[in-house]
Formats: structure tokens, C-alpha cells, sequence
């Protein structure tokens, strides 16, 4: 396993146990408390739980060699797992958003104000774990790992929405009354449009968009530090799950033999997964120049 790998497990592995600890934090001081929007915030946490193992199979997938079957690799089960975590939570937002409903007009009482300061201190942890993970995803581009980090932006937010829901309906008087309930609406909200923006990213890498690295000038800076390299003049690539696939164009003196420009062709290939650890394979098609 190799390091990008291994930091894309840890950072998902400690999120799944961060979240099942909070979930179960928020659920037992939700029902002690008398808080809808806790309890709410409780399901969206087991929600995340359920995303980071999804992410986390995902990305043990993707990594796995290529065989007969696959012979590009397994890279593309890591944005089906992103994209099967935003079902998730865009369940998880239907849940908590129909519940929620479903108690505004029921008799209530305030919440405990001992829920105030438990919510302040989940917002801080999973702001932190947020940007924790999210760092991570950005250095091993994994795409189910940049969602399931802003699940616990997202979780945050709730988090924040739940303890002003809850503030309102202790200290605004009768008039807010079922505040509380409508900070657990607009929790499934907001979760719901979070579902929507992050599946998007991952939809499109199924679809073998092309990625945002230049790598027409990286091949190229690359090209420059062998000889007999002419011009480059086609790139194009795909993300893999954390791999990228390039395809490139090379041309060359047209006098050259096959067989060395066949060598050529492979000392590039292997002078740019030498320099960048992301690129699993070049494909060079070799031109004669002019």
C-alpha cells in the first residue's frame, strides 16, 4: 500500500470513529436534553459514519491491481463510493427533514440549556476534523475523501444551526418556541443541497472529464530533459480513482529506427511516473516530425 493510500485510509478511519463518538454524544445528551436538532444532528453523524465506510471501501478498491477483467484498473470505484455517500446522505437529509416536520406543531418543551455548550464543542471538533481530512484529499486527490471531508464541514454547520435553534427556543420566549425543530429542518436542507454540489465532482470523473492538472506542461518540461524528443504535441488524460491515465503524442526525427524511438517513448513513460507518483501509465504514440 502505498503512502497516498495509507494517508487517505487514516484520514478516513479516524473520521468514522470521530463520527460514530459524536453521534452517540449527540443522540444520549439530544434525548436527555429535550433537542430535536440534536437528535436530527445525531442521524446525519451515523449518516457520515455509514459515507466514510463507504469511502473507505472505495478507495481499498480502487488501488487494486489491474486484472483481466479491469485491465485499466479498479480506480473508477472510488468516485462510485462518493457518489454512493451522497445517496446517503441525501437519505440521511430525508430522514431528519421528515421527522422534524413531523414534530413542529406536537406539544414541546425548551431544550436543557446543558445542550448549549456540548453543541459549541462539536462544532469546533468537526470543524477541525473537517479540515484535517480535508487537507488529506487534496494532497492524495481522492475524490470520496474530499466529499466525505465536507461531510463534517457540513455536519459543523448543522451542528451551528441546531445550537441557534436551540438558543432561540430557550431564551426567545414562547414565540420561538418550536425553534428548535426548525433548525432540525433547515439541517435537512442544508444537508440535502451538500448531497447535490458534492456528488457532482464525482459524476464527472465517471465520465473521464478532464482533470484541472495541465499536463500538457508537465509531459512537456518532462520531454525536455531527454533527447531526441522533437515536439509534444497532444496530451490527454483521465483520473483513476488516486492514479491518473495520460495519453501523448511524441514526434521525433522521421528518420529515426522503431527501435529507438521505441526506447524513447519508454524512457518518457518512465521518466514521468518516476517524477509524479499520481500517473499509474503513459500511452505514447510515437510521430514522425514535420
Amino acid at each position: 500500500m502505498n503512502s497516498r493510500v495509507q494517508q487517505a485510509t487514516r484520514a478516513t478511519v479516524i473520521g468514522a470513529f470521530m463520527n460514530l463518538g459524536l453521534a452517540a454524544l449527540k443522540g444520549g445528551v439530544g434525548i436527555l436534553g429535550n433537542s430535536y436538532a440534536l437528535i436530527a444532528d445525531s442521524v446525519e453523524s451515523l449518516g457520515d459514519v455509514v459515507i466514510s465506510g463507504c469511502t473507505l471501501i472505495g478507495i481499498r478498491i480502487s488501488v487494486a491491481p489491474p486484472d483481466d477483467s479491469h485491465p485499466y484498473g479498479h480506480g473508477k470505484a472510488e468516485p462510485i463510493a462518493a457518489i454512493v455517500g451522497g445517496m446517503v446522505l441525501m437519505g440521511s437529509a430525508t430522514l431528519i427533514t421528515w421527522l422534524s416536520w413531523g414534530q413542529i406543531h406536537a406539544p414541546a418543551s425548551p431544550p436543557a440549556e446543558f445542550t448549549l455548550p456540548v453543541l459549541a464543542g462539536i462544532v469546533v471538533i468537526k470543524e477541525i476534523l473537517f479540515r484535517f481530512v480535508h487537507r488529506v484529499s487534496k494532497e492524495v486527490e481522492s475524490t470520496a475523501l474530499t466529499i466525505d471531508a465536507w461531510h463534517h464541514r457540513s455536519d459543523a454547520l448543522t451542528s451551528m444551526a441546531a445550537l441557534f435553534g436551540i438558543a432561540l427556543a430557550l431564551y426567545g420566549g414562547p414565540r420561538f418556541m418550536f425553534a428548535d425543530k426548525w433548525a432540525a429542518i433547515i439541517t435537512g436542507a442544508t444537508v440535502a443541497i451538500n448531497a447535490i454540489r458534492l456528488v457532482w465532482p464525482a459524476i464527472l470523473e465517471l465520465m473521464d472529464t478532464a482533470p484541472a492538472i495541465n499536463w500538457t506542461d508537465i509531459v512537456r518540461k518532462t520531454a525536455m530533459e531527454l533527447p531526441n524528443i522533437s515536439q509534444i504535441q497532444r496530451v490527454k488524460s483521465r483520473k483513476m480513482g488516486l492514479v491518473y491515465y495520460i495519453d501523448i503524442h511524441m514526434h521525433v526525427d522521421p528518420l529515426m529506427t522503431v527501435r529507438d524511438s521505441h526506447a524513447l517513448a519508454h524512457a518518457l513513460k518512465d521518466q514521468l511516473i518516476k517524477n509524479d507518483i499520481r500517473i499509474s501509465d503513459a500511452l505514447i504514440h510515437v510521430e514522425p516530425n514535420g
